[in-house]
């Protein structure tokens, strides 16, 4: 199977595979200059990706003949997961195998090692130590990697119906229960991110969605009984919210709601984040979960934005840039 790559690593640094597109509308012999012959594999930094420029399907994947280029222990060797391989995986999760996954997801845009006592969470002797096979997992004795997905990525919030792994240098803030002075951030409504999203099977009318108790801004789903008497009441919020920005644009990838218990294990590392969008300081992100696409009201407008409902507080992991 082809693997296609949103993404790409490049000069000690990970990259979404619209900056290479970008710069090819403009100037096509430019970017063939800068990047052909010197893009690789964005786990293991060995294998070079093939760049494929087709007038309909443009994409990035790894020849037959370099996939053993990729290094031994590098997940992409391996065929991706399904869904239903995915669900399987998770709902009999062991939450410390995860945190060791989203911590050496971590370790790689660091480009250093993250101990368990720098994070100061489980002990060492249940950690398992992963390098580049952090995706690995094993379905009937064969090896599969679990879906991922680059914060950059144009696919980005497709296949959301999918737990998945989402990493990436990005500009946060938090929204505490009792910031009442918070305006929703409508300047965020032209999240670049979020174009032609037709695929998004999660969004706000989702009838699967009967038990999202912590989704207080979602003013049209209909099915969501547990949460009448939150739906804009700021005063009455019982979770935080960590505002995911592009660390460029300023504009909003997607939000974390998180609650007061959850908050209060990750309290150390999100005490310091700042409250205020201006304010907004880079970090390096690992979580794992849905974004699901919701709908917020603001003066009589509704707009669309991406959140995660964080279920534990080891499906989230950060360290400041």
């Amino acid at each position: 199977m082809d693997v296609k790559f949103n993404e790409f690593y490049f000069e000690n640094e990970i990259h979404s595979a619209n900056d290479y597109w970008q710069l090819y509308n403009k100037d096509p012999k430019a970017a063939i200059k800068k990047y052909d012959g010197h893009v690789f594999c964005p786990i293991c930094e060995s294998a070079p990706l093939t760049i494929v420029k087709g007038n309909k399907r443009r994409y990035f994947k790894v020849s037959h003949s370099d996939m053993e280029k990729h290094s031994e222990d590098c997940s992409f060797r391996n065929n991706p997961a399904t869904k239903k391989e995915t669900t399987y995986f998770y709902k009999d999760l062991d939450t410390t195998d995860i945190e060791s996954r989203l911590l050496s997801c971590l370790n790689k845009m660091l480009k250093k090692e993250l101990t368990t006592a720098d994070k100061e969470s489980s002990s060492v002797s249940t950690r398992k130590n992963y390098t580049n096979n952090f995706l690995d997992i094993v379905i009937n004795n064969r090896k599969k990697y679990l879906p991922n997905k680059y914060l950059y990525s144009e696919n980005l919030y497709k296949d959301s119906d999918i737990q998945t792994i989402y990493y990436g240098k990005c500009a946060l803030y938090i929204i505490s229960p009792n910031n009442t002075n918070d305006t929703n951030n409508t300047n965020d409504t032209n999240n670049t991110n979020d174009t032609n999203d037709t695929n998004d099977t999660n969004d706000i009318n989702d009838t699967n969605d009967t038990n999202d108790t912590n989704d207080i801004n979602d003013i049209n789903d209909t099915n969501d009984t547990n949460n009448t008497n939150d739906i804009n009441n700021k005063n009455n919020q019982k979770y935080y919210y960590l505002k995911v920005l592009n660390s460029y644009t300023k504009k909003e990838i997607c939000e974390i709601s998180i609650t007061k218990n959850i908050y209060g294990y990750l309290s150390s590392d999100l005490e310091n984040i700042p409250n205020k969008k201006d304010e907004a300081i880079d970090y390096y992100i690992c979580f794992s979960g849905f974004l699901k696409k919701k709908q917020r009201q603001y003066k009589g407008n509704n707009y669309d934005f991406h959140q995660c409902n964080l279920r534990d507080s080891r499906l989230l992991i950060l360290e400041k840039a």
